[in-house]
């Protein structure tokens, strides 16, 4: 049965228990959330921030900063099922030590269906016209709505031990400064900023100047994240700066928020500019050579597109995330191109998550744009296409002859400056933007 009045869920009270610390933490969001229900992608009216979604996020982000102090991942798991609960079986499992309830705010948050660009009125947040559209694409086809005005308080209880205090200080950390709610927070939704605790407001806030922040988030992770070795494939932080990129502080977070897009979009697609069969100026086509390669493997190739821009035989733009769809024009497939969605995934696997991470981060007077690879998760070796012609087996790896070759739009440039490392490369771009 559909649900006819929303409301609002009731307020829970954390249990009184003896030897337990508890917390109570308020946050807004800065970006729109995304989804955040029940059901993937969608949003849920009556309970908008879930607790066990918010569990969730906690047990990564413990995962991504104390997991170096284990070697194998069945340590890892155990010590993880210890802290924050697992499912009884035989081979033990248990109830957490540590709760999480939620109350939302009074007031309801409200859509955001169209993220407004003054030069383009009711322009959708997934369009790919849109400035958010590389944050929003499965928006694209499904026409959803985002939300905003949405603040909540987290009561968190744990036991008062140095270990556990840590461990929870810990996840707690890296989730406001890297991680948000709901869904695409890789991307920017859901940022989350802290407010109070415990009623008083956070002084401790990073400054909004790019150096002093380095060293804001320098002296964090020196005391967060675990010294150690982490499992094989256990994304994770590190306590050094290499993998972390800011750039310089805006006033509106949206501001922000469409600057890191835009360079994850110039990056991944800069075109030439060119001219169509009318010698109307139009968008070339990229250097990159997953669209060529995929014409190669299909037999498929539009007249227009006869011209070989890449002969690469790879898939190296997988490395920020799987599933990577390639997908031709409706005009280009009528005339020959390879139809419907050409997909690269692990093989027996819905998705890869990104390595990498772009989200504001509020500060003291603003907000910075916040760049993060997680170390630790790197596409795997053994990919497979998915076409119309069947399923082949293909790769991502760059050689540095085949990285020399990925050009920028002005066809004399390097795209990837030297390195093999697509992510790396990006980062590289970023910082000089």
């Amino acid at each position: 049965m559909g649900r006819h009045d929303p409301g609002t869920p009731p307020d829970v009270t954390p249990k009184v228990r003896e030897g337990y610390i508890t917390q109570e933490r308020s946050y807004k969001l800065i970006t729109p959330l995304f989804g955040g229900g029940v059901e993937p992608q969608n949003y849920d009216p009556v309970t908008v921030i879930r607790a066990t979604s918010i569990r969730g996020h906690l047990r990564f982000w413990w995962r991504a900063t104390r997991g170096g102090q284990y070697t194998t991942v069945e340590d890892l798991k155990k010590a993880e099922d210890a802290l924050w609960g697992a499912a009884s079986n035989d081979k033990g499992g248990g109830p957490s030590k540590v709760e999480v309830v939620v109350r939302g705010n009074k007031d309801q948050p409200k859509p955001r269906a169209f993220i407004a660009d003054p030069r383009k009125p009711g322009l959708t947040v997934g369009e790919p016209r849109s400035p958010y559209s590389y944050g929003a694409f499965p928006l694209n086809e499904a026409k959803g709505s985002v939300y905003e005005n949405i603040e909540f308080t987290l009561s968190i209880t744990f036991p008062d031990t140095a270990k556990d205090k840590l461990d929870v200080d810990a996840a707690l950390w890296a989730w406001e400064t890297f991680g948000g709610i709901g869904a695409r927070t890789r991307r920017g939704f859901g940022a989350i900023k802290l407010i109070q605790v415990a009623g008083n407001t956070i002084t401790d806030v990073p400054p909004d100047a790019q150096q002093p922040c380095e060293n804001w988030l320098r002296e964090r992770l020196a005391r967060y994240v675990a010294v150690g070795t982490w499992p094989l494939h256990v994304p994770h932080l590190t306590r050094e700066l290499d993998n972390l990129v800011l750039i310089r502080a805006e006033q509106d977070v949206l501001t922000i928020w469409r600057r890191l897009l835009n360079a994850l979009k110039n990056f991944r697609q800069e075109r030439p500019q060119g001219r169509d069969e009318q010698g109307r100026p139009c968008p070339g086509r990229n250097r990159w050579p997953e669209q060529d390669e995929v014409r190669r493997l299909t037999g498929q190739r539009s007249h227009r597109h006869q011209q070989v821009i890449s002969s690469i035989r790879k898939f190296p733009r997988a490395a920020f995330g799987l599933p990577l769809i390639i997908q031709y024009k409706h005009k280009d497939q009528q005339e020959g191109d390879p139809r419907g969605n050409n997909t690269v995934n692990v093989p027996g696997k819905e998705r890869f998550a990104s390595p990498l991470i772009l989200r504001p981060l509020a500060c003291t007077n603003g907000y910075l744009g916040i760049a993060v690879l997680l170390a630790g998760s790197r596409v795997p070796e053994q990919l497979v296409i998915k076409t119309a012609r069947g399923e082949l087996p293909v790769q991502s790896d760059l050689s540095p002859a085949e990285a020399q070759m990925i050009m920028c739009a002005d066809g004399v440039t390097s795209r990837l400056n030297g390195t093999t490392d697509v992510l790396r490369a990006f980062l590289d771009y970023l910082e000089r933007e």
